[in-house]
């Protein structure tokens, strides 16, 4: 406790956190100081670009010095006075740290930042443990739980303390007509900096391993878990299981949205397997063990879920940082539930260990999450521009809309992702376009990628900065069932246009190529060349007429006519039944970008 001291033991509690966290103290002095001196004259720093950078640096510093201070104290004796190899370490953190920001300006800041202060914090809770030793579940489990409630009663006491002051002020200001309104400021940064982490690192005791000594479990902490989380846990389980076997019924591809929803879960229900582990083996709570031992079974194929679905858009629309780190942690989470699955003496500090290793694996170097998106888009970008030749004026004006989109799209990414070096390749590659431009809209000076973009807006209106929506995707809501009895063959079919890869079937015994060709599905026997097609021309041009009108309200459900395709080349007859169709409206270039259906054939010669 600290503010249940006699004002002495107050004083005493503050030399002993002095002494054994200097340096804490010392950056949450640092980070008081420059935020103030930000609060009193927010232009005083704004010469110094790399400013923002630096606070944020000092800010990161508070949890890794805390961590690095617990790893001195529980794996090695530190060898100089005042901790100074504490110090060392910490400034050589804090040093990758800054080089791995990028700039301020950039959009992928709050990105790294936020990546990074994950790290922090997980390493404070592995710190004390990095050491692999046996039977530690419980001291590492009670570690981490005075580490939360020590924040929660930190967060709660500096609350308090704001809002009395801030009372305070407000009171001053009201009775004796002053106007201290950075003093609300002021005080926010004192309470939560200097105050909250001082009174965390107060609290920390210096032998952490005393911390399981007579331990008893909350049982205020058993009703949270038994009645909050894990009915929680249990009602996403069986939502996530029910899209599943819609997905298997109607054989759609999953949502976009199911990547966040099951590692959500996924975390969701490993952070409450953490919260109940010591009473795992409690004969008063099989129902725990129960839920243990099934959880990690039942989350393997909503993660397979999950990794399908990235893979079918990575593919289709190459890397992106939420997708490649969607990926990762699905990859760690399965992991994790093969561990667990198949070891009889788990370690329940894997589960934050892993985390922490992938985080750190991704946030820079080889497997930088920000780096791959960009070389993958880039990848794509000039993929795009080999495939359209584009090396005048006249190949972006003959681009089809699809590409003529995509590229504009891989512009604005790579430059926010990149600028300097996306400019520098523009600038190198499209000299061509200062002297193809049209000289009355010529303007000195201005950059080859705005030139780029001006003449993608002028050349194709409809699908860059119309405003309207270029894409359409109607799914089949119909629950109207349909019957394979009669069948003699089925096949599922999902077909892309950004795929090169041939869709291949064998009816009965022959090779048919299957591929999208404009608005059509088209056929081609692979040993004869024979070609029929489908065709969905009348449902482009119901969907170009809903386009058309005022205030474009257009549908997103098949029409009911629409959901079944009669088809008949020579002996072969069948049906293709949609269950969702996502394609492009224009004029000029229709083209189906994703299809999926089922393929009845009914008869053949």
């Amino acid at each position: 406790m600290f503010l249940d001291f006699s004002l002495n033991e107050i004083k005493q509690k503050i030399a002993q956190s002095i002494l054994r966290f200097p340096w804490v103290i010392l950056i949450i002095t640092l980070c008081t100081v420059f935020s103030w001196i930000l609060i009193y004259d927010p232009k005083i720093f704004e010469d110094y670009k790399n400013m923002t950078k630096i606070l944020s640096c000092l800010f990161l510093g508070i949890p890794f010095s805390i961590g690095l201070t617990l790893l001195k104290e529980t794996s090695f004796k530190s060898i100089f006075k005042f901790q100074l190899d504490v110090l060392g370490l910490l400034l050589g953190v804090l040093t990758v740290v800054f080089f791995v920001l990028p700039d301020a300006e950039s959009s992928k800041f709050v990105y790294k930042l936020v990546q990074l202060a994950f790290i922090a914090h997980l390493f404070v809770s592995l710190a004390p443990f990095l050491r692999i030793s046996k039977n530690e579940n419980l001291d590492f489990w009670s570690y981490n739980y005075f580490l939360l409630f020590r924040i929660l009663k930190a967060n709660v006491y500096a609350l308090t303390f704001w809002i009395g002051l801030a009372l305070a002020i407000v009171t001053v200001n009201l009775l004796f007509k002053t106007n201290f309104t950075k003093a609300f400021g002021y005080l926010a940064i004192f309470v939560t900096v200097i105050f909250q982490t001082w009174f965390f690192v107060a609290g920390i005791p210096e032998n952490i391993r005393t911390l399981n000594i007579n331990f008893k479990y909350p049982n205020e902490l058993r009703i949270f878990t038994q009645f909050a989380l894990v009915p929680i846990t249990v009602v996403y389980l069986i939502i996530l299981y029910a899209y599943s076997l819609k997905i298997l019924i109607q054989w759609n591809l999953p949502s976009g949205h199911i990547g966040w929803l099951v590692s959500s879960i996924s975390i969701l229900g490993a952070f409450t397997l953490l919260l109940i582990h010591p009473l795992r083996q409690s004969p008063e709570h099989k129902w725990i063990n129960m839920f243990w031992k099934y959880y990690f079974v039942l989350i393997l194929p909503l993660l397979g879920l999950l990794l399908w679905a990235l893979s079918i858009r990575i593919y289709s629309y190459g890397i992106t940082e939420s997708r490649f780190v969607l990926m990762m942690c699905g990859l760690t989470l399965a992991a994790l539930s093969l561990y667990f699955i198949l070891n009889k003496h788990e370690n329940i500090k894997w589960i934050p260990f892993s985390l922490f290793f992938i985080s750190l694996l991704t946030v820079a170097g080889p497997l930088d999450a920000t780096r791959i998106s960009f070389n993958s888009q880039f990848k794509r970008f000039k993929d795009l521009v080999a495939k359209n030749n584009i090396n005048s004026l006249d190949a972006i004006k003959n681009m089809t809309s699809l590409d003529a989109n995509n590229l504009s799209s891989k512009i604005y990414y790579l430059r926010k992702s990149n600028l300097e070096k996306f400019e520098s390749y523009i600038d190198e590659n499209f000299t061509w376009l200062k002297l193809a431009q049209d000289k009355s809209l010529a303007v000195p000076d201005r950059k080859l990628i705005e030139i780029l973009l001006d003449e993608l807006s002028r050349n194709h209106p409809a699908d860059i900065y119309s405003g309207r929506r270029q894409y359409t995707a109607l799914e089949n809501k119909s629950k109207e069932p349909f019957s394979t009895a009669e069948a003699k063959e089925f096949f599922i079919l999902n077909l892309t246009s950004h795929s090169n890869k041939k869709t291949i079937i064998n009816i009965n015994s022959i090779e048919w190529s299957v591929e999208l060709v404009g608005d059509q599905v088209g056929f081609n026997n692979t040993k004869t060349e024979e070609i029929f097609s489908i065709s969905f021309e009348e449902l482009f041009n119901l969907a170009l007429k809903e386009k058309n009108k005022p205030g474009y309200n257009i549908f997103d459900t098949l029409p009911k006519e629409n959901t079944s395709y009669q088809f008949a080349f020579k002996g072969l007859k069948g049906t293709l039944i949609l269950n969702s169709l996502n394609f492009i409206i224009d004029n000029d270039d229709r083209k189906i970008q994703e299809l999926n259906g089922i393929l009845l054939i009914r008869s053949y010669e």
